[in-house]
């Protein structure tokens, strides 16, 4: 948090004396909704990823100094140089597939009932899980109007919102099969199933357990803009939000969810929190802006 807003103090502080000192000053404010790709961008050892349909939408301010130019035609062509900031949110979805997996997932250093450690070997058939996450973002961006067409570019700082709706996952299989390897002794169990081991169909999970860091993203915008009076204009471009970091939180935990008495009652966990580290938000898609001059 201190970095994020030690340069947002930063950004604005480099380009306040221009503005100061400028005549020609604007101030708008705006509303805008978009939509397309929302992704968590992550790759898994074993299955497919699909990514999801996302939303982007909120509130901006931007602080205009506008230029004006006569070309030798005649023509005067306006130029507006903006600094644009605000708050939205952002919605990400993503679906992880994996069916028979030739390298079983291993759920590390468990426990059974007798207090041995075993390592639980895992393969999946038919397994589905979708992963679903909002952030609150704020926008650090530079924008630059000619005529009627625009561009923006910087950055964006995504905060995940914790909340009954995100981030989470929700998971099924057809069928998942279990094998206990015991270290100690050098052997594999796939039997008794009451103690979890073996064949079981129809397991899912769903839960609110998917942890996030900040995000921090690169945003690029460009558009064409209809002036509809001399108060509102409204903007449609494309988007792009690409993330840069790693936002992966509570990696390393185990698949299985093993618990003492009620082995073959188990759970799963996320694939992002047990099978994979590295994950970054990734949005593209079409925004319409409506904004507000004064």
């Amino acid at each position: 948090m201190k970095v994020i807003s030690l340069t947002v103090f930063l950004f604005f502080a480099a380009i306040s004396s221009t503005y100061i000192s400028a005549q020609d000053i604007a101030h708008e404010f705006s509303s805008y909704f978009g939509g397309g790709l929302g992704s968590l961008r992550y790759t898994l050892p074993v299955g497919d990823i699909s990514s999801g349909i996302g939303g982007d939408f909120g509130i901006g301010y931007t602080l205009f100094r506008l230029n004006s130019n006569v070309a030798e035609t005649g023509t005067i062509h306006h130029t507006k140089w903006g600094i644009h900031t605000g708050i939205g949110f952002s919605l990400y979805d993503a679906k992880a597939k994996i069916d028979n997996n030739q390298t079983p997932i291993v759920s590390a250093s468990l426990k059974d009932y007798d207090g041995d450690d075993f390592d639980m070997r895992t393969t999946l058939f038919g397994y589905e899980e979708i992963q679903t996450a909002i952030f609150l973002n704020i926008p650090v961006m530079a924008q630059y109007h000619i005529s009627r067409y625009y561009v923006m570019g910087g950055f964006k700082f995504g905060f995940p919102i914790s909340s009954a709706f995100s981030p989470k996952y929700a998971s099924n299989s057809r069928q998942i099969y279990n094998e206990g390897y015991y270290p100690a002794y050098g052997s594999t169990l796939d039997k008794p199933k009451f103690a979890g081991y073996g064949e079981f169909t129809g397991k899912g999970s769903s839960a609110d357990q998917i942890k996030f860091n900040t995000s921090v993203i690169l945003a690029l915008e460009a558009g064409a803009k209809w002036r509809i009076n001399e108060i509102v204009t409204i903007y449609v471009g494309a988007y792009l939000d690409a993330g840069l970091n790693n936002i992966a939180k509570n990696a390393n935990q185990p698949f299985i969810n093993y618990t003492i008495g009620r082995e073959d009652n188990f759970t799963t966990n996320s694939v992002l929190s047990s099978i994979e580290d590295k994950v970054k938000t990734m949005a593209a898609g079409v925004k319409v802006r409506i904004g507000f001059s004064r």
